[in-house]
């Protein structure tokens, strides 16, 4: 860190997506005097991530902290570790974290959220009917049929859950992640691995795989700070990560996709009304 220099949030995002649009001349909310403290907030590069990096930074720049992004990155955290940023705002399974405690430089992973980020499978209802899959099982018994597709869907850790299962020779696909959505409503005998808190999932239909959320470790909405990160900034980033729900987390995810998304800075001052 650079030293001193001289009600239910799912519900109503889309009411209050409609109702603010128009909305401009709101009182800013008062900030306290500026601690002439700089932090500067590493996120990732999709657009849930970006907004969820402007959350923890309003909520910073409203404490009175003088805060500055870098750019972002795939693993925002390295940029922490490597001595670029004063916060990194990602998503981490268990491991990673315990990671982080034998870090060099030293670093410390402030409260995670309740919500989950994680890998499933997922299909659309009718083909899951059709093929009679409705667990990792089942899907195993039909892989020969079925086609999984992902950003990066032949991991080690899939490949051994569906062998387990009796299914040695999976067919995988790879396509990048903005296709995945369309791979899904076009799906004809195709899997998706899919974020476990993308909106699309519920907001249309698609069933997740009973049992897949095992396969992958579950993430969470870790902030990572170095380690002299004012114990004042740490508190105000805590409090924000309590408001991270799994209901909030695909609330966002809603808000900045789709053909109407949100741009990130828009996003998160809505995360702020429905969370105040």
């Amino acid at each position: 860190m650079n030293l001193p220099k001289s009600a239910t949030f799912g519900a109503l995002t889309l009411a209050v997506t409609l109702s603010l649009t128009a909305c401009t001349g709101a009182d800013p909310d008062p900030v306290t005097q500026s601690k002439n403290i700089s932090i500067s907030v590493a996120t990732g590069t999709s657009a849930t991530e970006l907004t969820l990096g402007t959350i923890y930074a309003d909520a910073l720049r409203s404490g009175g902290y003088q805060v500055t992004t870098s750019e972002p990155s795939a693993n925002p955290y390295q940029q922490v570790l490597e001595g670029h940023a004063d916060l990194a705002i990602s998503t981490a399974d268990n491991t990673t974290v315990e990671g982080f405690k034998s870090a060099d430089p030293a670093v410390h992973a402030l409260a995670q959220s309740e919500a989950q980020s994680t890998p499933v499978l997922v299909m659309s209802a009718a083909e899951a009917t059709n093929h009679g899959v409705d667990s990792v099982p089942s899907l195993a018994a039909n892989c020969q049929k079925l086609e999984i597709i992902g950003v990066a869907p032949q991991t080690e850790t899939l490949s051994n859950a569906l062998a387990a299962e009796g299914c040695t020779k999976p067919r995988y696909k790879t396509v990048p992640a903005a296709q995945l959505a369309n791979q899904l409503r076009a799906a004809l005998n195709r899997v998706v691995i899919l974020d476990s808190a993308d909106a699309i999932i519920g907001d249309e239909g698609f069933e997740i795989i009973e049992g897949s959320e095992k396969i992958f470790e579950a993430k969470a909405v870790v902030p990572l700070a170095e380690e002299n990160l004012d114990q004042d900034a740490q508190n105000l980033i805590n409090q924000v990560t309590k408001k991270i729900d799994q209901t909030s987390l695909i609330g966002i995810n809603r808000m900045v996709t789709g053909t109407d998304a949100l741009d990130p800075a828009t996003a998160a001052g809505r995360f702020k009304i429905l969370t105040q």
